[in-house]
C-alpha cells in the first residue's frame, strides 16, 4: 500500500511536498548542528559526579538531540511515502547497516585489545546490537532499523489513532525498563533495561511514526507552537530528571528518554523544520548537511579529550566539547571529498 495522506491519492500539495525530496531542506540541515553538538555535550559529562552542576544540567537539557534524528529519520520515509513496510525496512537497513559496520569496526580496530574483544561471541552480540564497548553512540543506527520497521508496520496496517497510540504503547514500556526502572528495582535504573529498551522498538517508534506523520501531512505551522512544545519538553524532562534523583531511583544524569523527551525531540524537529532561511542558517546547514559523519566520529574526539576531573569546570566541559565537534566536523568534510567514502558521512 502507497502511504499517502490517510491512504488517500496524492495531491497536487502532496508532490509539492514530495518535491522537498530533491533538494536539502535549510532549517533542518542547519539544526543538525547544534543537535550533533547536544550529542557530544551529553557524551562529554563527567560521569563520576553525583551532585547537579552546569555539565549535569547540559547534559539533560541536550537530552532532545537523538530524538530528533528519529523524527528527521521517519519525516524523510513519510516525505517519500510508503509502497510497504518491509521495502522501506529494506531501503532503509540497506543505507544504515554499512554505515553501522564501518564505523563500529573502525572504534574496535582503534580500541586497545578491541578486536580480539570483539571477536569474542558474546561481544560480537553486543556490538551488533549496541556498537559495542567502543562505539556505543552508535547504538542508534541498528535501533532506527528495527524502529522504522514497527512503525511503516503500525501505520500501514492500522490508522494513525491507534498506531500512535500503540508506539506510545511501547514507549510506556520501553521507560519502565529503563529511566523509570528505579520505581521496580527500588534501587536505580536496571542497565540491561536501558540496552533492551534501546535495541527494541520501545524507544524509538514514537518518535519514528511522528516523523512519518509530519513528512505525510506536512509539519509547516506557527514556529512559536514548536518553540514552545521544545521549551515545555526539556522543562519537564528536567524536572522528571531531578525527581527520579531526588528520590534515590536514578542519576540524574542517567535519564536518557523521560516523558518530557517527547515533547522535546518532536518540538525541536518541528522548529527546525519552520525556521525561515537567512545566510546564516545556510552556513550551518552546510556543515550539517555532514550531521551523520560527525555523530559517528565525535567520540573519537571526545574520549581523546576527556579528563574526569577536569570535566566538572563548565569552561573546560564546554571547550572541549566545541573543539569536539569543530574536529568531527572537519574529519566527516574530509571525508566527504572521497565519492566512495560519501554515504558514510552524509
Amino acid at each position: 500500500m502507497k502511504l499517502h495522506t490517510l491512504g488517500q491519492a496524492p495531491t497536487p500539495a502532496d508532490s509539492a511536498i514530495r518535491a522537498q525530496m530533491s533538494h536539502r531542506i535549510v532549517g533542518i540541515d542547519a539544526f543538525r548542528v547544534p543537535a550533533v553538538l547536544a550529542v557530544i555535550l551529553i557524551h562529554s559529562t563527567p560521569t563520576g559526579q553525583t551532585e547537579i552542576g552546569a555539565p549535569q544540567i547540559m547534559n539533560q537539557i541536550s537530552r532532545f538531540a537523538v530524538p530528533f534524528f528519529f523524527v528527521l529519520s521517519g519525516y524523510f520515509i513519510g516525505l517519500r511515502g510508503i509502497d510497504s513496510a518491509s521495502s522501506t525496512f529494506y531501503r532503509v537497513a540497506r543505507r544504515t547497516l554499512p554505515v553501522f559496520i564501518v564505523w563500529t569496526s573502525l572504534y574496535a580496530i582503534v580500541a586497545p585489545g578491541g578486536i580480539e574483544r570483539t571477536l569474542k561471541v558474546g561481544t560480537l552480540i553486543y556490538t551488533i546490537i549496541t556498537g559495542g564497548p567502543f562505539g556505543y553512540h552508535l547504538w542508534f543506527l541498528p535501533s532506527l532499523i528495527v524502529c522504522t520497521a514497527m512503525a511503516t508496520w503500525l501505520v500501514t496496517n492500522f490508522r494513525w489513532f491507534y498506531a500512535i497510540i500503540f508506539a506510545l504503547m511501547l514507549y510506556v514500556v520501553g521507560l519502565c525498563l529503563s529511566s523509570y526502572s528505579g520505581l521496580f528495582t527500588g534501587y536505580g535504573i536496571w542497565s540491561k533495561g536501558i540496552w533492551v529498551a534501546r535495541a527494541t522498538p520501545l524507544i524509538g517508534t514514537i518518535y519514528v511514526i511522528s516523523g512519518i506523520y509530519l513528512g505525510v501531512h506536512g509539519a509547516r505551522s506557527d514556529i512559536r507552537l514548536w518553540a514552545a512544545l521544545l521549551a515545555s519538553g526539556i522543562s519537564i524532562h528536567l524536572c522528571e530528571s531531578w525527581a527520579l534523583s531526588r528520590v534515590g531511583l536514578s542519576q540524574f544524569t542517567a535519564s536518557e528518554f523521560l516523558i518530557g523527551t517527547l515533547g522535546s525531540g518532536i518540538g525541536a524537529f518541528g522548529f527546525a523544520a519552520n525556521l525561515q532561511k537567512t545566510r546564516t542558517l545556510e552556513v550551518a546547514a552546510k556543515i550539517g548537511r555532514y550531521g551523520l559523519g560527525m555523530y559517528c566520529v565525535h567520540l573519537f574526539f571526545v574520549n581523546f579529550l576527556y579528563e574526569e576531573q577536569l570535566q566538572q569546570n563548565f569552561c573546560l566541559y564546554a571547550w572541549k566539547s566545541i573543539l569536539a565537534f569543530v574536529g568531527s566536523a572537519l574529519v566527516a568534510i574530509l571525508i566527504s571529498r572521497v565519492r566512495m567514502l560519501r554515504r558514510f558521512v552524509e
